[in-house]
């Protein structure tokens, strides 16, 4: 990621703190279905809906490309929580990545919750494309009933559906399934119309 991407980023972070409704969703489904809302309307919004959990899973890396290599041991060691939440951050900013976002249309199937923990399953469909299963666990946190969203799973994955899975959430093994998307693309479309153009992706061959 190019340097002068970061105050913009943070912006985006202080923005989705500041602008618009601050209600709140109590139950965890409601929490869950509100993400999605979010990914489409205000993704800085759906991030913070996030714990670090999510993000450590994710295995997105700056250099975005470098999460394309699961082998790759990246400089320092493990790649830093700080550093996932920055590539989640700058992926929203690509038109390719909002438009999958609204093609996502999710439907509860079920939720369990015990204690201060629930999980919750969602059936998602891909405007056209299909549809999968995504699962999340949350935790409750503070005094008022609020929740966090601690890990995100998905299931039942296919090619036409691996845009709209990415765009539900992010990791590098979607990425990996993005770049292939790409490899598809490329031998008629423009480069700058390759899903996550200008991300510093490698070129397809």
């Amino acid at each position: 990621m190019k340097p002068n991407r970061l105050p913009a980023i943070l912006g985006m972070i202080v923005l989705g703190c500041t602008s618009g409704s601050t209600s709140r969703a109590t139950r965890p489904d409601a929490v869950v279905l509100r993400y999605f809302q979010y990914l489409q309307r205000d993704p800085t919004r759906a991030f913070l809906l996030l714990g670090d959990g999510v993000q450590r899973e994710s295995g997105l890396r700056i250099p975005l490309s470098a999460s394309l290599d699961p082998k790759a041991e990246p400089e320092g060691g493990a790649p830093s929580i700080a550093d996932s939440k920055i590539a989640w951050l700058d992926l929203q900013r690509d038109a390719w990545l909002r438009a999958e976002c609204q093609r996502l249309r999710a439907s509860v199937l079920d939720v369990a919750t015990t204690g201060d923990g629930s999980r919750v399953r969602v059936r998602v469909l891909a405007d056209g494309a299909g549809e999968f299963e995504q699962s999340f666990e949350l935790e409750r946190v503070g005094d008022e009933d609020d929740w966090l969203i601690t890990r995100i799973s998905q299931r039942g994955l296919a090619p036409p559906t691996w845009g709209a899975a990415f765009a539900a959430a992010p990791s590098a093994e979607g990425l990996r399934h993005v770049q292939a998307i790409r490899v598809a693309m490329s031998p008629s479309a423009p480069r700058s119309d390759l899903p996550l153009a200008g991300l510093g992706l490698p070129d397809p061959p």
